[in-house]
């Protein structure tokens, strides 16, 4: 009887005995990430994306710019005189009549900043009434289906 040649047997200690030091260095595979896309932001008021100008209201910009402008000029110029320092102290002299235009004066001021506040807080409304309007005018009713299928 012949005998077989005798085959290499190969066990697993045996075959990682034979990788070296610089081949086994174990390490977690990192993969470079793509930097994320800036988001587009949208205007809350309408609903377009923050940067772009229609094309015709560019001029409508440039006409608004320019009344703002305007008012802001009148509202300078018919102010009264010069800006009171109102945090100037009184005059240790001062008489009953001098007393009581101060304190009217100051009364004049915050009386007019209360009729402005209010003028400013009824634009604001009727502007969110307005886009209210709008809102409701140009949203979708949402779809029902019509058919009877129970």
């Amino acid at each position: 009887l012949k005998e077989k040649p005798k085959e290499e047997e190969w066990d697993a200690e045996t075959i990682l005995s034979t990788y070296s030091t610089t081949e086994n260095h174990p390490k977690t595979i990192r993969v470079e990430r793509r930097p994320r896309r800036e988001q587009i932001r949208l205007n809350p008021a309408t609903g377009l994306p923050l940067g772009v100008t229609l094309p015709g209201s560019q001029q409508q910009l440039q006409q608004a710019t320019i009344e703002e402008e305007q008012a802001r000029d009148d509202d300078d110029a018919s102010a009264d005189g010069a800006v009171r320092n109102k945090g100037a102290a009184r005059a240790k002299g001062e008489t009953a009549e001098e007393r009581h235009l101060r304190k009217q004066a100051a009364k004049d001021e915050k009386q007019a900043r209360r009729q402005e506040k209010k003028a400013t807080k009824c634009a604001y409304v009727a502007e969110r009434n307005k886009q209210l309007a709008i809102l409701q005018r140009t949203q979708q009713i949402p779809s029902t289906n019509l058919s009877r299928g129970d």
